[in-house]
């Protein structure tokens, strides 16, 4: 996926693609971050947010409706908020483009990522069904930065307390799936925009022989969460993907 850059990135045309659309955007913290950006890159849409689970959403046309869903820790949670919003009338005026986002606490070294895509897979089966008219465009799971120096040596050699590399080779597998099973689809590659450093060269570790895909760390400030060129990067990206799935929807 080419990935935005931002000095060269004009958006214009893609933002009024967006503000013309109804869009549901279903995310967490690091959601939060790339709405930071939007309100940067993209300052004439404005997010509103909204509680679908807390009663049905009133209101029809254009809007940018977001929605903080389900708990982190509990990706399955959030695929079925997710559902549960979009399928039971949880608003008068169905979207024109749906997204969900889940979070890189939702997946760590323990995660069995095969399950974790067959819920995400259902997921988007249920939505599809009961609004065949609304796109989804799907996102890849946000990463962590990789160790440096000296520390990233050890681990890398010897394996000692190597979650951060651990749980990203798990989301990359998660990321990789997402890539090629709905690869017909839009896809906001959020993985692949926050890997990227500003020069266009990739932030990558390496593990077992195998290249791995890691946050760039110019792009957080708690090494975690997205920050300042990283929001916009971030929210360049989400508003691509949002114009082309509506551009492409039937």
């Amino acid at each position: 996926m080419p990935v935005p850059t931002l000095a060269a990135a004009d958006i214009s045309r893609d933002v009024d693609t967006v503000k013309r659309a109804r869009v549901f955007f279903h995310h967490m913290s690091v959601g939060d971050n790339v709405l930071a950006g939007l309100a940067r890159v993209a300052p004439s849409i404005t997010p509103v947010k909204v509680d679908p689970m807390q009663g049905r959403i009133m209101g029809t046309g254009p809007a940018f409706l977001h929605a903080m869903l389900g708990g982190n820790g509990s990706p399955q949670g959030k695929f079925d908020a997710f559902t549960t919003a979009l399928t039971t009338s949880g608003f008068e005026q169905a979207p024109d483009v749906a997204v969900m986002k889940i979070c890189f606490v939702d997946i760590d070294a323990q995660t069995d990522v095969d399950a974790l895509v067959a819920g995400y897979a259902g997921a988007v089966a249920a939505v599809k069904k009961a609004l065949p008219q609304t796109r989804i465009v799907h996102v890849t799971a946000p990463l962590l930065p990789k160790d440096t120096g000296l520390k990233e040596f050890i681990k890398g050699t010897l394996g000692l307390k190597d979650g951060n590399a651990q749980g990203n080779i798990a989301r990359a597998q998660f990321n990789a799936a997402v890539r090629t099973r709905f690869g017909g689809d839009v896809v906001f590659d959020l993985a692949a925009v926050s890997a990227t450093r500003p020069d266009g060269s990739p932030e990558r570790f390496e593990r077992g022989g195998v290249q791995y895909e890691s946050l760039y760390p110019g792009y957080t400030d708690d090494g975690a969460h997205l920050a300042g060129e990283g929001q916009d990067r971030a929210a360049v990206a989400l508003v691509q993907a949002l114009a082309k799935a509506l551009r492409t929807r039937p």
